[in-house]
Parts: structure tokens; C-alpha cells; sequence
């Protein structure tokens, strides 16, 4: 999830919210990690992954980042990009 939290890490708590964490976490990622966005981030997509809000997949991640709410369809391709070239170095 590295190669999206630092196209997003300025929305994190709109991200963070549109991947179904309720208000309460999101404020305490806030406090936790003092408004540092790329932590925030990556807690965003710690809690994600381990509370089961919502599916984690690409896939989810894509809608998500396309929806209104979040509106940064504009990244996908260049994410698109950077996953595969870590794949192919794997």
C-alpha cells in the first residue's frame, strides 16, 4: 500500500473514511501519530486491513480512489505503473 499512501497521505481521514473506519478511529490516528500524514496513512491502511470494514483488495482500493468522495482517479495509472514494476523486480 506504500506505492498509494504517498499520492493520498494529504486525504488520508477522507480515504481513511471512504474504507469505512468510523470517526472515532480516524480522530484517534489523529492524536496517535500528531497529524503526521504519511503515518496517518499507513495506520489508515493498518486499519483497513486488520478491522475488515470493508474488502481489502485493489480492487476496493481503486473504487475508492475513484469515487466522488475521494476523487483521485487521476493516480490509478501511475499506481498501475508502480506495481507492476515492483513485480517485476520481485
Amino acid at each position: 500500500m506504500e506505492v498509494v499512501g504517498v499520492d493520498v497521505q494529504a486525504d488520508w481521514d477522507i480515504v481513511g473514511l471512504a474504507l469505512g473506519l468510523n470517526s472515532a478511529t480516524l480522530k484517534s490516528i489523529k492524536t496517535d501519530y500528531s497529524g503526521k500524514t504519511t503515518s496517518c496513512m499507513a495506520e489508515v491502511f493498518t486499519q483497513w486491513h486488520d478491522g475488515g470494514t470493508s474488502e481489502y483488495s485493489w480492487s476496493k482500493l481503486a473504487e475508492v480512489l475513484s469515487s466522488r468522495t475521494v476523487n483521485k482517479v487521476g493516480i490509478l495509472p501511475g499506481i498501475l505503473d508502480k506495481i507492476k514494476k515492483q513485480s517485476n523486480c520481485s
